[in-house]
């Protein structure tokens, strides 16, 4: 995510066009993940479900040689819900 969205808040798409179809499969890969305890909430759930559609769009965004503006926009609301996982998540200490 960060290799896709810090040069594109920087208006450096080019690394999101390159990555799109791996954000959509890290996307799958973190919503088939099981979530560590402490992280099992159900805004967790719902973001990281969010991700894999919110992915998508970007990658037919990029498909389809979109605005550059739009893409970024997209990739945002991608950031945007990953960090609703990120920064929610609390796992328990052991």
């Amino acid at each position: 995510m960060a290799a896709a969205w810090h040069p594109a808040r920087n208006d450096s798409l080019a690394p999101a066009r390159a990555m799109a179809s791996k954000l959509v499969e890290q996307a799958k890969l973190f919503a088939r993940s099981t979530a560590p305890k402490g992280c099992d909430t159900p805004a967790i759930k719902a973001a990281v479900a969010r991700l894999v559609p919110e992915s998508e769009a970007v990658a037919a965004l990029v498909a389809r040689n979109g605005a550059d503006a739009a893409i970024k926009a997209a990739l945002k609301t991608v950031h945007d819900t990953f960090h609703v996982a990120e920064d929610n998540c609390k796992p328990a200490k052991s």
